[in-house]
C-alpha cells in the first residue's frame, strides 16, 4: 500500500506544483486492518504545523531539539513528520497519530531519534506529564 501511495503522492505532487513547490503533500499511516490504508495529507508550502513549530522555535532563538511539541490528533503529524522536535501524543490522543509516534520510534536510530513518546495524561495533564519525562530524558533536575 505504502508504495502505491508513495505513487499516487509523486503524481500528485507534479501536477498541483509544477515547476514551483507550493503544495506539500505527505502520508501518514491511518487506522484499520492489515494493509494499514494511508492518508495523503496537502498543505501549502507556508503553512503547517511543522513549518509554524520550526519557525517559533527559530524567531525565539531556541534549536529544535530544546522545543517539545505535543499533540492529539492527526493534524498535528507534522511536527513529528517535517521537524525533528521531540514530540508527546497525549493519552486521548487519535490512534494514527500514536502511530505515527510508534512509527518514527520503530525507525530511527534511538541513539539519534528526537525524544517521542505517548503518555497516559489527557489534555493538559498529558502534556506535563510529557514534559517531566522529557526533562528527565534530558538529565535535567526536576524540582
Amino acid at each position: 500500500v505504502l508504495g502505491r501511495c508513495a505513487v499516487i503522492v509523486e503524481e500528485l505532487e507534479e501536477e498541483l506544483n509544477g515547476e514551483e513547490k507550493v503544495v506539500m503533500l505527505s502520508t501518514y499511516p491511518a487506522w484499520g486492518e492489515a494493509p494499514v490504508p494511508h492518508i495523503i495529507n496537502a498543505v501549502p508550502m507556508v503553512a503547517g504545523k511543522g513549518r509554524a513549530a520550526r519557525y517559533i522555535a527559530d524567531a525565539l532563538g531556541f534549536e529544535e531539539c530544546d522545543c517539545l511539541a505535543a499533540g492529539d490528533t492527526l493534524g498535528d503529524a507534522p511536527m513529528i513528520v517535517d521537524t525533528n522536535m521531540p514530540f508527546l501524543a497525549v493519552g486521548n490522543a487519535k490512534d494514527s497519530l500514536k502511530d505515527i509516534v510508534t512509527h518514527r520510534n520503530d525507525n530511527c536510530d534511538a541513539s539519534t531519534a528526537p525524544f517521542t513518546i505517548v503518555v497516559d495524561g489527557v489534555g493538559v495533564s498529558g502534556v506535563l506529564e510529557g514534559l517531566k519525562k522529557f526533562r528527565k530524558h534530558r538529565g535535567e533536575v526536576i524540582g
